[in-house]
């Protein structure tokens, strides 16, 4: 259980579900917005992957993810999570050099973490 996933959702629920039910598999840690999320990548070096809610905050996930881009310190792999009402902004990050994958709610867990899995293992490898 070494692989830091941090989660930005402003929806609590959600976060609360990947991280409970990632907990075997991932270290979780959830934040409601991107500026808390800025912090938690200023302290913590360990994060590997970064899941988006495009939902929330849609204006300054954009801002973030596009940030991510281009930034050599924080730039990590990115899934966005997103309603069917926000797939074209999602669909128009994910031609961003950090965003990996897409996952239109609702999505099936078992393949976000096998998404997961493939991008972590590849920046391990």
């Amino acid at each position: 259980m070494n692989t830091y996933v941090l989660s930005i959702n402003g929806n609590r629920a959600m976060n609360y579900l990947l991280k409970t039910g990632f907990a075997d598999k991932y270290r979780v840690i959830t934040v409601s917005n991107v500026y808390e999320a800025s912090q938690e990548l200023k302290r913590n070096d360990k994060i590997e992957m970064i899941l988006v809610d495009v939902d929330y905050q849609t204006e300054e996930c954009v801002d973030f993810v596009q940030h991510l881009n281009s930034s050599l310190m924080y730039s990590r792999p990115v899934i966005l999570l997103g309603s069917s009402q926000n797939k074209e902004i999602a669909e128009q990050l994910e031609g961003s050099k950090d965003v990996r994958e897409l996952f239109i709610k609702p999505f099936d867990p078992i393949n976000l973490s096998k998404s997961i899995d493939g991008f972590v293992s590849l920046h391990v490898a």
